[in-house]
């Protein structure tokens, strides 16, 4: 939301933004119950998590306005975005010495087992990245981002069925408070579109009057028009009178 506010100059109502603060609230009990459950902490952690929160804000608003603004469809935003993530990737794997390592693990692994899922984990994040994209060009960042904090919180009530773990209350709270923002993000879009639908509706309404005014301006008109034709043809008929009493 912030981003869109810097990036795209955009307007909310205090509803999405109880809604925005009701998510990211959701999402903070869940992150705190993880912790009191399982106490591990690092300072290194934090900052990169709120290094690419600020990435994700600016991410999609970015991408908003150039699929919108340029008329980019997803898949070429897809394939300049990645095409540079990959060579930047490859750089990062060459300087630190990690990319013979991997290749070894391959090859010693057998490159079915390895390469395998690899290579059906990266289909799947192109089917995933293709999804958020469409939803951006449709419906904008604000509501993709609100859909796939759903599908975090989604994630992370089935880890609890296919990984057991210790329970704490927070994660029931949090996902109230998640509830509660996607409700409100609901209300907030309905109460939108009523407000746009009235807005289209008053146009006609305020232009009767100046239309009014056009018609009787077109009447006075006529009427003088029909008045000079009307006094024409006496004079014409006085003078050809005339002329034959003459």
């Amino acid at each position: 939301m912030l981003g869109g506010i810097v990036i795209q100059r955009k307007r909310f109502t205090a509803l999405e933004f109880l809604a925005s603060g009701l998510l990211s609230l959701g999402l903070a009990v869940f992150t705190l119950a993880d912790v009191s459950v399982q106490p591990r902490y690092s300072v290194t952690g934090v900052v990169l998590i709120v290094g690419a929160l600020c990435a994700d804000a600016a991410i999609g608003n970015v991408q908003e306005k150039t699929m919108k603004g340029s008329n980019v469809h997803a898949a070429e935003m897809i394939h300049k975005s990645y095409s540079m993530g990959s060579v930047l990737v490859l750089l990062v794997c060459v300087l630190h010495g990690e990319l013979l390592p991997a290749l070894d693990v391959c090859s010693e692994n057998g490159w079915v087992d390895t390469a395998g899922p690899i290579l059906l984990f990266s289909v799947c994040g192109y089917l995933g990245v293709n999804v958020v994209l469409e939803l951006v060009q449709t419906f904008g960042a604000l509501t993709t981002v609100t859909v796939t904090t759903l599908r975090k919180a989604v994630s992370m009530i089935v880890s609890f069925v296919l990984f057991p773990k210790p329970f704490a209350m927070g994660y029931v709270w949090g996902g109230f408070v998640i509830l509660g923002g996607i409700a409100t993000n609901f209300y907030a879009k309905q109460q939108k579109k009523k407000k746009a639908a009235t807005e289209n509706l008053l146009p006609t309404h305020t232009a009767q009057p100046s239309t009014l005014a056009k018609r009787a301006s077109m009447l006075l008109s006529s009427s003088g028009a029909s008045s000079t034709s009307y006094n024409q043809p006496s004079g014409v008929a006085g003078s050809s009178s005339g002329t034959a009493i003459i």
